[in-house]
């Protein structure tokens, strides 16, 4: 199993392009959530299959909607980021792997006209993309209009000093039509290795390594 993924090639993101474009953080790297939310739908490929799939605020690499795309039987994918070079980078990588089935764009969080020109999906994806707080009410607004009936939104981020437990608040307060949960152990093998890491790597900080897997349905 493998993926042709790259970041940019002296691996160094200037202070000026951080502060340029928006939200550049899917630039920086690969973030622990998104790893361990490809490592989840490939341990489960049942989430995908047969199913359209959207993921939002891929980074630059997008992985876990490549490796959905590459190996479940999903009907399609469409990886998305609100950075245009994110978004050019997404494509790069989409060919790079000779993905049929899977298409790269720009979205923003909030840009309703362009959310519904995508269509509908069965299951929407995004890794750690909740810490901006500011974009929370944008952000359940597109997932209104980009899922499917019958649909599902799976958000695997860290609680990031809470920002996690405010977003699943402002579900449940602002949107009674969605319906949404909280997870902490949704896989067996890696909540083992969440429980080792914490005892005894002193480094590691569950509050901003450990994703919770935040399901967000229309009832």
């Amino acid at each position: 199993m493998h993926i042709l993924i790259a970041h940019k090639s002296d691996n160094h993101i200037s202070r000026e392009e951080l502060q340029s474009e928006f939200d550049n953080t899917g630039n920086v790297c690969i973030w622990p959530a998104e790893e361990i939310m490809a490592t989840y739908l490939l341990s489960h490929p049942e989430v995908c299959a047969g199913k359209r799939v959207i993921e939002l605020a891929a980074g630059a690499t997008g992985l876990a909607g490549l490796l959905v795309a590459k190996y479940t039987p999903c009907r399609s994918v469409v990886i998305t980021d609100g950075n245009v070079t994110a978004a050019t980078s997404l494509n790069m990588h989409i060919s790079r792997n000779e993905l049929l089935n899977c298409t790269g764009t720009r979205l923003v969080f909030g840009d309703l006209p362009a959310s519904s020109a995508l269509g509908h999906y069965d299951v929407i994806l995004a890794a750690d993309c909740l810490f901006f707080e500011h974009a929370h009410k944008e952000l359940v607004l597109t997932i209104e209009h980009l899922m499917a009936p019958g649909g599902v939104a799976l958000f695997f981020a860290p609680q990031r000093g809470g920002s996690l437990s405010r977003f699943v608040t402002l579900v449940h307060d602002a949107h009674p039509d969605l319906a949404v949960s909280v997870v902490d152990n949704y896989d067996d093998d890696l909540y083992a290795k969440h429980l080792q890491f914490a005892s005894h790597d002193g480094g590691y900080d569950p509050d901003l390594h450990w994703p919770l897997l935040v399901t967000i349905t229309k009832p």
